[in-house]
Parts: structure tokens; sequence; C-alpha cells
């Protein structure tokens, strides 16, 4: 989180520190980027500002800032989302990776997810399969069956994990889709 400090009429050094933060590093131009302490139970943190005043460091003051977890981002396949009901084959198999976004209206930028791990599955026939996936690529196998799946079956991505800069697994909604021709 960039974070902006000036001081008014302070013409020395400023100096900023964050009490409650992970990371507080100066970017230059009086910005720092903080990074936020990442356990659940840290609601707040405190910067705290000094200036060089006539060749003296004075406190400036402290000021809090209320913390929130970043949300969790939503799982999306071949553009479709866990509120999606449907897919063309096609569509499935010219994708092959799942990701992990945050809504386009969250309004930081810059802050992205991967997919950790992933179970997919077919049913088919009355059949079902499962292959567990490392990352956001389908294996071989997946696109295998995908291509093998009668219209009308379904296939699904579960158990859906993602890590994001605060470095938290999220689990994620599932995503259920009809494959139809």
């Amino acid at each position: 989180n960039p974070i902006e400090v000036s001081v008014p009429g302070a013409n020395g050094k400023i100096v900023a520190t964050c009490q409650g933060c992970a990371a507080f590093n100066p970017s230059g131009n009086g910005t720092y980027m903080a990074s936020p302490d990442p356990a659940p139970s840290a609601k707040e943190a405190i910067i705290t500002v000094s200036a060089e005043v006539n060749g003296e460091m004075k406190n400036m003051g402290s000021k809090p800032f209320r913390l929130k977890r970043l949300p969790d981002p939503n799982p999306e396949f071949a553009t479709r989302k866990a509120s999606d009901t449907e897919i063309k084959r096609t569509a499935a198999m010219a994708n092959d990776k799942i990701f992990a976004k945050l809504d386009s209206d969250f309004l930081f930028e810059g802050i992205s997810y991967s997919v950790k791990s992933f179970k997919f599955y077919v049913f088919s026939g009355g059949n079902v399969k499962e292959w567990s996936g490392n990352g956001n690529t389908l294996s071989s196998e997946m696109k295998a069956a995908i291509s093998a799946a009668k219209n009308n079956s379904q296939i699904g991505f579960t158990s859906i994990i993602a890590v994001g800069p605060d470095g938290a697994d999220r689990k994620l909604n599932n995503i259920i889709l009809k494959l139809v021709d």
C-alpha cells in the first residue's frame, strides 16, 4: 500500500515509521510502501512522522489506520465463473488454465493471486473421474477427459486454493459447468 507523507514547513529530513506493519519502506519523494501485518488479529497500524525543523528532529504526530484483509478472489476458467452453468466444448478445449481474479471494481491495482492447487472432475455417462492439479494448469489427462466426455457431461473445479500477496491460502468457490457441443 503506498502512503504519502509530507510536513508543511519542514525543509529537512522527514522520517515515518509504522507500528503494525510487516514492512514499511521509503520509495522516494515522501512515499512509503506499507505491508500490513498479515496476522488475522491485526486490526490497526499506526504511522508516526518526525521531521527536522530548525535543525532539530520533532515528532509531528501519529495516525492510526484500520487494516482490512484482502478479499478472496474469484476462480475463472475460460472466462466462466462460479456463477456460470455451462461451457462450450470448444471453449473448454481452447483453455488450459484456471485463474484467481479480484472483481474489476476492487480499489487497488497490481494485486494478483495465483492458483496453487485444485481438483478437477468429469461426470460423464454415470462415471466420475477426478484428478488433482498443482499450479493453475490442466494436465493432458484432464484435457483428454474433456475431449472424450459426452455432450451435457459435467466438469468441475473444486478445492481451489489460491495465494495472494499476503501469503495466505484462500479456498475459492467451485466452478461446475455443463459441457455442451
